[in-house]
């Protein structure tokens, strides 16, 4: 579910008319969800939707779960945009953290 096949799969259903299986292998070497884990010692922030009509709270949380430590998730009363005042700023204060710049605003 956390996949990006999963995804593609549900929103453009002919990329599995060989067969869903030979499909997801196919994707499986470019697959987001293969490499979060290898991410560290990069620190990892999630922002997710909680009205998103594309990616599922389930499959964002598996998402979430699959990344490496440090992580931290972050959840927004927004779509799937996330184009808010509040998850705008909270990027910006995140990455100016991780780049340890004086953040602004």
């Amino acid at each position: 579910m956390g996949s990006f096949s999963d995804w593609s799969l549900r929103y453009w259903p002919a990329t599995g008319s060989e067969g869903v299986d030979a499909y997801r292998e196919a994707m499986a070497i470019v697959d987001p969800i293969g490499y979060i884990r290898h991410a560290a010692p990069a620190a990892l922030f999630c922002q997710f939707a909680q009205n998103d009509p594309h990616i599922p709270r389930e499959a964002a949380l598996q998402f979430y779960d699959a990344g490496s430590i440090p992580k931290q998730i972050q959840w927004y009363d927004t779509s799937h945009s996330l184009n808010t005042d509040g998850d705008r700023r909270d990027r910006r204060a995140w990455l100016s953290s991780q780049l340890g710049l004086r953040d602004s605003t």
